[in-house]
């Protein structure tokens, strides 16, 4: 009885638990390392364009970094050192999307 019971509710289940799944899109950029001391290097991949801007914003929402024109397929350093640790987002704009990631700089 207790095997057809637990066969009944895995079946049950299976059946039950047939729900699609939302594809994540990653954004075109990466930063590392995340969490961070002193800097952080940004990399684009190959589908961003060099005329996109990138700013980093502090926790008060102020524009601390801004790039106009971007190194493509290379790594970009942002020096930090002089910035309190603390939560810090870059926001990349590129052929009317924007993409944001969050960062934190650590002691």
């Amino acid at each position: 009885m207790k095997k057809i019971l637990f066969a009944a509710i895995l079946m049950f289940t299976l059946t039950t638990c047939n729900k699609e799944i939302d594809t994540v899109e990653l954004p075109p950029f990466s930063v590392f390392p995340n969490p961070f001391t002193d800097s952080f290097t940004l990399y684009f991949d190959s589908s961003v364009s060099a005329f996109s801007t990138v700013n980093v914003y502090d926790g008060a929402e102020e524009v601390i970094v801004r790039f106009d024109e971007l190194a493509i397929n290379t790594g970009t350093i942002v020096d930090m050192s002089s910035r309190e640790k603390g939560v810090y987002y870059v926001e990349l704009t590129t052929e009317g999307e924007t993409y944001i990631q969050t960062i934190l700089k650590t002691e």
